[in-house]
């Protein structure tokens, strides 16, 4: 089952008479290599009041060690779950499910990470009769999908080298992937990202004491002759 639909699924009944939610998934990438991912689901703030606060928590999350906080952001009124992993490595990000997982995969090099994302977003057919495996999809007709405003988000460091995406646009270092509940989609990310200048001054200074135990071997062995 697709999480992000699950995430979703208690807003069925309010978006079925106003056709407005709002939903983002936000990865922010710290340039130790520790990431924070976000998730925000809303409704509009004009049909906001038919629903008790109560009605956004996702249990799942709170198990899954979210932290759950009411918000309200350009025009919508919802729930953000917020988490903390201290290397991108351990990410896992409910938009994501067992057919579909997203990958994160960091190589290490001498002073920098390459860090490679992909992630398959896996579309609905609507035009099918039974629709009974997921509540939210229940009764909603592709005119009624299109006002779901679905995006995913990557933000980086400034220092990070992009090497190539195919985000739909880009907002200063945020790459946002435009999403639709009714088409399949491929979510691809690769960049370089620099290691913090303290790990660079170790290297540096390991590499320069290698170089002189060389030298002094080198200079012992012609003594020697």
């Amino acid at each position: 089952m697709n999480r992000p639909l699950l995430f979703l699924s208690l807003l069925f009944t309010t978006v079925f008479i106003s056709g407005c939610v709002k939903a983002e998934y936000h990865l922010i990438i710290h340039e130790d290599g520790s990431a924070e991912v976000e998730l925000f689901t809303g409704i509009s703030e004009m049909m906001a009041g038919f629903m008790e606060n109560e009605d956004f928590y996702d249990q799942q999350l709170i198990e899954d060690g979210y932290t759950l906080t009411e918000e309200a952001r350009n025009g919508y009124s919802g729930m953000k779950a917020t988490k903390l992993f201290s290397s991108l490595n351990d990410v896992e990000l409910p938009i994501s499910d067992e057919e579909d997982p997203m990958t994160i995969h960091v190589q290490e090099k001498i002073f920098s990470k390459q860090l490679n994302l992909f992630l398959e977003w896996s579309g609905r057919d609507l035009t099918e009769q039974q629709q009974s495996y997921h509540p939210l999809l229940e009764g909603i007709d592709e005119t009624m999908a299109e006002s779901f405003d679905l995006s995913f988000k990557v933000t980086l460091p400034e220092s990070v080298k992009m090497q190539d995406h195919n985000a739909s646009r880009i907002e200063e270092n945020t790459y946002i992937w435009d999403l639709s509940l009714l088409t399949d989609q491929t979510i691809a990310l690769n960049s370089e990202l620099p290691k913090p200048i303290p790990y660079l001054y170790i290297t540096v200074a390991i590499a320069i004491v290698i170089v002189l135990f060389i030298i002094v071997l080198v200079i012992r062995k012609r003594e020697q002759k």
